[in-house]
């Protein structure tokens, strides 16, 4: 791309469209012409009210503690590369990034309010009492993280449509889930895929129809995974007793060919050879 399709610091104050174009309205007074509009713009999208009316973000319930270790730090717990902890109404999971130099730690939790925010600080301490209880390996991670980014877990109704004409949601603003099958930034990469797929070779007059392909072929998924990342966190929280048990011996009972349990078959998904629907 040149370096003059890129523009930052650019609000977007309105979104309009006729039968040859669409366009976006800027602060600045700009009106910023093209063939389509994908509007981006995550959990709390305005667009989404521009197109479809003012619903909110709806609170999932959960909130999270997140951090990242140096590995200098984790190395003498001697832990596995990928670990799911769990129990009542919380769990914990930690992941090596950045060729194994940082250790990822989300400690998630069930909360009655919580701001949705990447930068908001829990208060000191409040994991390690949040957590009082649980593994070692889990309070020595927490207590070496120190003071940690909280953020609450929000989610986004199921739409019947993304798209009106030349405009289009993609990613969080149009299916904002919790994150509990990994899946929510990785269904926004799948939606501009597929997108751009839709798109090749339509002519401008054809973008409307592409649009529509675009959101016949993803609406589907991503609703079925936002169902499921819900109903994962249900099963993660369950209280200690038999439906705890059995959770915990089927989730044992996965093979090292079906690591992730009902999650492989999500994560394995091929949507550039799913049928295009007609």
């Amino acid at each position: 791309m040149p370096p003059e399709a890129v523009r930052l610091h650019t609000e977007v104050v309105g979104i309009g469209q006729d039968d040859k174009s669409a366009h976006v309205l800027t602060a600045g007074g700009e009106r910023l012409e093209a063939d389509l509009v994908v509007a981006a713009d995550g959990v709390r999208s305005t667009a989404r009210q521009w197109l479809f009316g003012a619903d909110q973000p709806l609170f999932s319930g959960t909130a999270a503690y997140r951090a990242l270790l140096p590995a200098a730090r984790a190395a003498p717990l001697d832990l596995p590369d990928y670990a799911l902890w769990l129990g009542p109404d919380r769990h914990f999971v930690h992941y090596w990034v950045r060729r194994g130099e940082l250790l990822n730690i989300v400690a998630v939790f069930r909360a009655e309010a919580g701001q949705e925010s990447w930068t908001a600080s829990a208060e000191p301490g409040e994991q390690m009492r949040e957590f009082a209880g649980w593994d070692p390996r889990v309070l020595t991670l927490l207590g070496h993280a120190g003071q940690m980014f909280r953020y609450g877990l929000y989610t986004r109704a199921p739409l019947v449509r993304w798209n009106v004409g030349r405009v289009t949601l993609l990613g969080d603003s149009a299916h904002a889930m919790v994150p509990f099958q990994a899946q929510g930034a990785a269904q926004a990469l799948l939606d501009a895929v597929v997108l751009g797929d839709s798109l090749e070779d339509a002519s401008p007059a054809e973008v409307p129809a592409a649009l529509d392909r675009y959101v016949a072929r993803r609406i589907g998924s991503t609703t079925r995974v936002q169902a499921g990342s819900a109903r994962a966190g249900e099963d993660y929280h369950l209280p200690d007793g038999p439906a705890a048990r059995a959770r915990n011996a089927r989730m044992a009972s996965y093979t090292a060919e079906n690591r992730f349990g009902p999650h492989a078959t999500v994560w394995a998904a091929d949507i550039l050879a799913e049928e295009t629907p007609s």
